[in-house]
């Protein structure tokens, strides 16, 4: 990882081009709408212009579905639980979240790897052991098998999930119902509120559930989190 001492070289960008590079990191149009401190921290690996903070905040200042949905432009991670797992995709968290908009309310399962804080979300048909054990797989098949599955461990953790986690050797970790993993809740939160934002986008008409979801997705991941 980068020092705080370390020095980027990035270019100037060229004025003509600034409200192209805006766009591209919150495009009123799409569903992806990252807040404030991120969009900063993304163009500033890349670019440098000046009054690149003030342009940022005058330009999500006039998003007009982040206005209309009454979504918070700053989003602070202060209390995240700091864990400390030996490699990515080691230790994840996971949930089951209700999503409700237009097209009716979708479960999704989300899972937050606790090292390095990468999202994931999956749609689920219902909120069955099995079904959130063919998600889990999902996950697996793609990042590698997990050692520790974090959940509040309710029922739909239980059997087949149970089962599954042998399989692979994986250890369930249950944390109290009244005390969550709070970078899952975040998590949860943080997509809902893009969900809401994104019903009044271009996007929402455009794509798939599953497409929404994933631009969403994709917006987290590329843009670095305060």
């Amino acid at each position: 990882g980068r020092s705080p001492m370390d020095v980027m070289i990035v270019p100037v960008l060229p004025t003509a081009l600034i409200p192209q590079v805006l766009t591209f990191f919150h495009d009123p149009r799409g569903s992806s709408h990252m807040g404030i401190t991120r969009v900063i921290k993304a163009i500033k690996r890349y670019f440098w212009f000046p009054h690149l903070a003030q342009k940022v905040c005058e330009h999500i200042g006039t998003c007009h579905p982040c206005f209309r949905s009454q979504l918070r432009v700053s989003w602070k991670q202060d209390g995240v639980q700091r864990a400390a797992p030996p490699r990515p995709w080691h230790t994840v968290c996971a949930d089951v979240v209700s999503i409700s908009s237009p097209k009716g309310k979708v479960l999704l399962l989300t899972a937050v790897c606790l090292f390095s804080g990468w999202p994931e979300a999956y749609p689920l048909r219902s909120k069955s052991s099995k079904e959130i054990s063919r998600a889990l797989r999902q996950f697996n098949s793609r990042l590698g098998p997990f050692r520790i599955l974090r959940t509040d461990g309710g029922r739909e953790f239980c059997g087949d999930v149970e089962g599954y986690l042998q399989s692979i050797g994986a250890t369930h970790s249950v944390t109290l119902p009244y005390s969550p993993v709070a970078a899952i809740e975040q998590l949860n939160r943080t997509l809902i509120n893009k969900f809401r934002t994104a019903i009044y986008t271009p996007a929402w008409s455009l794509l798939t559930f599953c497409g929404v979801l994933d631009d969403i997705l994709w917006g987290i991941r590329s843009t670095p989190s305060s």
